[in-house]
């Protein structure tokens, strides 16, 4: 159990690290500007092109990564989880949860966005 915990710490270690190879930008500010765009749109995403298109796809795959990350973890593990998100949430639950504890955490944002999901997450979604 503990080695799977310690995989997983490792994982989301290593998503940190790859992001920048994709983004200039990793930090809080660059991940609310990001995800504000999807909820800006409103869902539209096949009317989307060019740079909001970029942002949109930064914001949901980083949280997807994030979830299903942890998803698998729980279901390998069965505890120690950072947080528990409920089997049927949705893309822009994610994001307005993210969106939420970014601006509620403005000094926070410059950290990496991957950690700052995670703990927008751990808030929203604690194990019980």
């Amino acid at each position: 159990m503990k080695k799977n915990f310690i995989a997983t710490i490792m994982l989301l270690f290593l998503v940190t690290i790859a992001i920048p190879c994709y983004s200039a930008d990793d930090d809080g500010n660059a991940l609310l500007d990001n995800c504000k765009t999807v909820l800006n749109m409103g869902g539209r995403t096949h009317t989307v092109k060019g740079k909001d298109a970029h942002k949109m796809g930064y914001c949901r795959g980083l949280l997807r990564g994030l979830i299903l990350s942890m998803q698998y973890y729980k279901a390998s593990s069965r505890k120690d989880a950072l947080y528990c998100t409920p089997d049927d949430i949705t893309s822009e639950q994610t994001v307005r949860v993210v969106v939420k504890y970014l601006e509620g955490h403005p000094e926070e944002l410059h950290e990496t966005d991957a950690i700052l999901a995670t703990k927008a997450f751990m808030q929203a979604f604690p194990c019980k």
